[in-house]
């Protein structure tokens, strides 16, 4: 049966038709005729389902953007979150120890002159070698970390209990602080004040040095970290951090431990949280110790590390340990297991604890 297609829709007629039986339009002679619509040919979209098709691109659109405006309204609640937590910080500051005597300042021109240690390196060095780098204040340590330790860099200080890891990072910020007029803050995840101050006195370090180094306090800590209901604990500690350095400045940052961090930030995916942090720490740019429990694990006279991630995101690994040389005698050891960019000694090192100083040197015993 011939058929004849109408020129205006495309719908197939009668050939004696005069008129399309859908739009209505006049077909005009001669017309071609069809013995049907070849094959393969798309059967053309009626009205309706132009009609259907335009709907629902207009739905999909209206999806998208309710979307956009949802994920503004996220991003502004995140923010003011920050902002209300950042003021929070700041009300409780005064919870914090301050510096009884006025620390000289670089602003007021009372700062006296760095030590040669840590003067700006001359731009004629070659790069490996213009690292600027913090004194750690402990006779030996310098010279085997190659100069001391660079700033800007994370530093991981591992250990055993009893190990001295905490009054090792305390007495590098410390001294920095009373030599120099930096600061630092200490956030202290299980330790009060008082302990750690009694601790440092007990080892002879002068508390007037420790006057530049201010101590978030766990009590603090947990009120900071609890204010958090989304699970974004980190953006809560930034803003503390903030906080203390828009107030002071600072140039060292301590977090003690990493493993109590965890527990009262609840982390969920630990390899997540610890990029997410040790991401934020790089882009702070402060001079950063985090201190991490370490069991010492001795099999036949070896020592065994396991597999921490912690230690692959930082730029430096110290570990301390509790060497015995007898059945009576036990030794400090101290190893410099990474440090980017620089020649260090990688050996074991005696850690010497004296009346009012510490020392590393060269192991003389087994």
């Amino acid at each position: 049966m011939t058929t004849t297609a109408c020129p205006e829709c495309g719908a197939w007629n009668a050939p004696q038709a005069t008129r399309c039986r859908r739009c209505g339009r006049e077909l005009r002679a001669p017309q071609i005729a069809f013995e049907g619509p070849p094959a393969g040919t798309p059967r053309p979209r009626s009205r309706e389902e132009q009609r259907a098709e335009e709907q629902r691109k207009a739905q999909a659109l209206a999806e998208q953007r309710a979307a956009e405006r949802a994920q503004k309204r996220e991003e502004e609640r995140k923010r003011r979150e920050y902002e209300d937590a950042k003021r929070n910080v700041k009300k409780g500051q005064d919870d914090l120890p301050r510096p009884a005597p006025e620390v000289p300042n670089r602003a007021r021109g009372t700062l006296p002159p760095k030590p040669p240690e840590v003067a700006e390196p001359d731009a004629t060095v070659a790069p490996a070698a213009r690292l600027l780098r913090m004194p750690t204040h402990i006779g030996g340590l310098d010279d085997a970390l190659g100069g001391g330790i660079p700033a800007g860099y994370i530093i991981v200080v591992g250990g055993a209990p009893g190990t001295m890891k905490s009054s090792l990072a305390f007495w590098i910020v410390a001294s920095n602080c009373g030599a120099g007029g930096r600061r630092g803050l200490y956030v202290s995840c299980e330790e009060t004040t008082a302990s750690l101050l009694r601790q440092m006195e007990a080892l002879g370090l002068d508390l007037t040095a420790a006057r530049g180094v201010k101590i978030l306090e766990p009590a603090l800590l947990r009120k900071i970290l609890a204010k958090d209901k989304s699970g974004d604990w980190l953006a809560h500690l930034q803003a503390a951090v903030d906080a203390a350095r828009e107030r002071d400045g600072l140039d060292f940052l301590v977090i003690d431990s990493l493993e109590a961090l965890e527990v009262l930030a609840k982390f969920e995916d630990r390899r997540r949280d610890l990029f997410r942090l040790f991401e934020w720490l790089r882009d702070v740019g402060l001079t950063t110790f985090v201190i991490a429990e370490r069991p010492d694990y001795v099999v036949q006279g070896n020592v065994l590390y396991g597999r921490h991630e912690e230690d692959f995101l930082a730029d430096g690994v110290v570990v301390l340990r509790l060497h015995g040389i007898s059945d009576q005698e036990v030794q400090r050891r101290i190893r410099i297991m990474k440090l980017r960019g620089t020649k260090h000694e990688t050996a074991y090192l005696a850690f010497h604890v004296g009346e009012r100083e510490l020392q590393v040197g060269r192991v003389l015993g087994g």
